[in-house]
C-alpha cells in the first residue's frame, strides 16, 4: 500500500519568520522511514535554506529515500547525486541573495528619486501623530 503526504501550507513564507510544520512533518516522515521518495517542483527550494536542505539530503541518504524534482531522480547515497543536490541548494541560496539585493537596490533607487523630486520619503511623515507621541515626557 502506498501513502502520499502532500505538503504546501508554508508556500510563500520566508524561512526563519515562522515555524514550518509541513517541512517538519516531512523531515519526521523521512526519519521514520515511511517516505521512500520526496517529490517536489524544485527540490532545493523545498527546505528554504542551506542548513535545512543539507540536513534533508543527509536524512534521505540515511534511510534510502530518493529526492525527485523536475530535473531528475536523485539517490542521496551516491556521491555524484549528493554533489548535484548540494549545488542545487547553493544555487538556490545565491538566487535568493540576488533577488534580495535587487529588491534593496530598487527600494534605494526609488527613495533617491522621491527625495530629488521633493516628495516625503518616510511613511511615518504621512501618518498622523499617535497619542503616545503627544504625551508629555
Amino acid at each position: 500500500m502506498h501513502h502520499r503526504l502532500v505538503l504546501g501550507a508554508s508556500h510563500g513564507v520566508p524561512a526563519g519568520l515562522v515555524d514550518r510544520p509541513c517541512f517538519q512533518r516531512l523531515v519526521a516522515s523521512v526519519c521514520t522511514g515511511s517516505v521512500g521518495a520526496v517529490f517536489c517542483i524544485e527540490a532545493s527550494r523545498l527546505a528554504r535554506n542551506g542548513r535545512d536542505w543539507h540536513h534533508l539530503i543527509d536524512l534521505c541518504a540515511l534511510v534510502g529515500a530518493l529526492l525527485v524534482d523536475t530535473d531528475g531522480v536523485y539517490e542521496p547515497r551516491l556521491t555524484n547525486d549528493r554533489l548535484l543536490l548540494g549545488l542545487k541548494g547553493t544555487m538556490s541560496e545565491h538566487e535568493l541573495s540576488l533577488m534580495q539585493q535587487r529588491g534593496l537596490a530598487a527600494r534605494d533607487s526609488k527613495g533617491r528619486a522621491l527625495r530629488s523630486s521633493g516628495h516625503a520619503v518616510s511613511a511615518l511623515a504621512d501618518r498622523p501623530s499617535s497619542p503616545r507621541a503627544t504625551r508629555p515626557g
